[in-house]
């Protein structure tokens, strides 16, 4: 059976590499085998391609329904197997693919901002980052994206290159009290910076 995603990394990750990519650290802390939650912040698009391009396992994404149905992106979310949420996917059916990738030894991936940020400062997050791990009882590795917002802003129609730096931080299972860990996540990732 033909892996499309395998076959887009082969030929897309050279040229996102050298578009977009700056210096990247804690590269060691993303897990070789196990399923886990990459948690990062959100300014751009680039975000997505970055992190698929770079991390050395298959990170499948959580993506808003429209981009399903862009002109654009609607080929890239469906040939790399990306999981739709909202829109006409149930959130029944999404929750079953979720399930199936917690419990197989695969890697989510999932912006807890919800959003791009506009003005490439990280704003709230949401929590749902915090109950999937709970949940299916697998960890979470937090990731700093600093730059893509230059890179291609929710404001501008086209792309620019420009290197963005990403940090990993190690992974780590969140206590009981959804809305504490939420904020410290977002903490967690605001304090992770090149060179520390």
């Amino acid at each position: 059976m033909i892996d499309n995603y395998k076959i887009l990394k082969i030929i897309l990750a050279p040229v996102i590499r050298w578009m977009w990519q700056g210096r990247v650290e804690g590269i060691n802390n993303v897990p070789l085998r196990g399923s886990a939650i990459v948690a990062a912040n959100h300014a751009s698009y680039v975000d997505f391609l970055l992190l698929s391009a770079v991390l050395p396992r298959r990170v499948t994404f959580l993506a808003k329904s429209k981009l399903f149905h862009s002109q654009y992106w609607r080929w890239l979310m469906i040939g790399t197997g990306q999981i739709q949420i909202g829109g006409n996917k149930s959130a029944r059916k999404s929750l079953t693919i979720i399930r199936a990738h917690a419990n197989n030894d695969r890697l989510l991936g999932i912006f807890p901002e919800g959003t791009r940020s506009r003005s490439g400062e990280i704003s709230y997050f949401h929590t749902s980052v915090i109950k999937l791990s709970r949940w299916y009882n697998i960890p979470i590795i937090p990731v700093r994206i600093v730059g893509s917002h230059y890179a291609w802003s929710p404001m501008s129609r086209y792309p620019k290159r420009h290197p963005c730096d990403l940090v990993i931080g190690c992974p780590f299972y969140p206590g009981n009290n959804i809305d504490h860990e939420t904020e410290l996540l977002r903490q967690l990732i605001m304090e992770l910076h090149v060179g520390h």
